[in-house]
């Protein structure tokens, strides 16, 4: 089973640098696999994590926090499944699911710079990148689960509309949520008591760069498929075209 490794806090406004394709060569008896710049990797050899944890330790030249998850689809509680329609025509939906995670595992995934916004940091297409291998990862525990729930939801559509370019993942906005499962998440009022400072992110004068540059410590993550009609057309918001360049901006969308 592949242990996903994060190392937080590095490769940041060039301050403990290091080159992660070289670490992944260093470790190349254990197929590390190196993704992006920001401290993430895949181990797909079966170790431990005290000697994973161990090797790292002894191979990087400074002190870093390193996070291991050893399967990303055992360390979250499947939460809610809509078939959420569009708002303005109804014959577009798409598949909407809310996951519960642990407060640590939320934090590296959302605000780590081996995370999800730190990959969009990096360039809007690393961020582009790393979302579709993060819904890849999680489609198929999400369609089962909504299948579970749901005996009469169509599979081929569900995988359909996960598929499409503007499927996302995010964190889970209260003024959005469909139920009591998908409640209690983030909300314009929410501030967080640690800030992100990345160089560009806290300079940003736009409104989105208020929410982008924090670091909320929450637990529900959504992940919502793209909008399909039944002729298999997407419709895509217009301010949602430039999601990847907003979020490199502005820490947020």
């Amino acid at each position: 089973m592949a242990l996903v490794v994060l190392l937080r806090g590095v490769n940041v406004g060039g301050h403990r640098t290091f080159r992660p394709t070289e670490l992944a060569k260093q470790l190349a008896d254990l197929d590390v696999v190196n993704i992006g710049a920001a401290g993430t990797f895949v181990v797909r050899q079966r170790v431990t994590q005290a000697r994973l944890r161990a090797e790292l330790t002894s191979r990087l030249p400074f002190d870093a926090a390193i996070m291991m998850v050893r399967s990303l689809k055992k360390s979250m509680r499947f939460a809610c499944f809509h078939l959420e329609p569009r708002q303005r025509d109804l014959s577009y939906t798409r598949a909407d699911f809310c996951v519960d995670v642990d407060y640590l595992l939320f934090d590296a995934f959302f605000n780590a710079s081996s995370g999800y916004r730190g990959a969009y940091f990096e360039a809007p297409e690393q961020g582009l990148a790393a979302n579709q291998r993060l819904l890849s990862e999680l489609s198929p525990f999400l369609i089962e689960s909504a299948v579970d729930c749901h005996p009469d939801v169509d599979r081929a559509w569900l995988a359909e509309s996960m598929s499409l370019p503007t499927a996302k993942a995010w964190l889970a906005e209260d003024p959005l949520a469909l139920c009591a499962e998908c409640a209690g998440g983030w909300s314009q009022s929410y501030v967080s008591d640690v800030h992100i400072t990345n160089g560009r992110w806290e300079h940003s004068s736009h409104t989105h760069a208020t929410w982008g540059q924090q670091a909320p410590l929450l637990s529900k993550v959504r992940i919502f498929g793209g909008f399909i009609s039944d002729a298999h057309q997407e419709w895509i918001a217009d301010h949602k075209r430039e999601r990847a360049q907003h979020i490199w901006e502005h820490g947020w969308t």
